[in-house]
């Protein structure tokens, strides 16, 4: 992965843990449920696998895998999952955007010059040709799907606002 994708990796990430994940596990909990419930049946039949098996007649793979495959099932919908972006209401999705955007324009200069790619100290040229080519490359209109177009838009505000907050702070200096 290259610099700027890891950059922007982490950016999202951090995104996803303090602004997305609570807006969005708060209007999901029966997906929580469904993901534990499943989870959970999959560590039973894999411990009913093993204790028969190890002709284990307590069959204490069964009950462990079971209770821990529902533990994990339940943080799963947790995880960096755009899907559930997608199945947010408009207001929601709408909501996230707002605060990608606000958490993008106040980053640090470096972080900001980090997501699309350039140095500090980089011309206005290498940052306008970077601009582009991250427009270009996560364009929502290039999306394939509406699980991507989700994704491809909130790329695209936080790098529009991340290469806003390097030209102010540009202009700032020359002025």
């Amino acid at each position: 992965m290259n610099p700027r994708d890891q950059a922007f990796q982490q950016f999202l990430q951090r995104v996803w843990r303090d602004d997305v994940r609570p807006l969005l596990a708060s209007s999901h909990p029966q997906t929580r449920a469904a993901a534990a419930r499943g989870v959970a049946k999959a560590g039973a039949a894999f411990g009913l696998l093993l204790d028969g098996a190890l002709r284990l007649r307590g069959k204490p793979f069964t009950r462990a895998l079971t209770t821990f495959g529902g533990q994990i099932g339940a943080m799963l919908p947790d995880a960096f999952d755009w899907s559930w972006f997608g199945a947010a209401p408009r207001e929601s999705r709408e909501q996230v955007a707002e605060r990608l955007v606000h958490q993008a324009a106040s980053l640090e200069l470096a972080e900001a010059c980090a997501l699309l790619g350039v140095s500090i100290d980089a011309g206005d040229d290498d940052l306008r040709r970077a601009w582009h080519e991250a427009a270009a490359r996560w364009h929502p209109d290039r999306a394939t799907n509406e699980q991507e177009r989700d994704e491809f838009h909130l790329r695209f505000v936080a790098l529009q606002a991340a290469y806003e907050r390097v030209r102010a702070a540009r202009a700032s200096k020359l002025q």
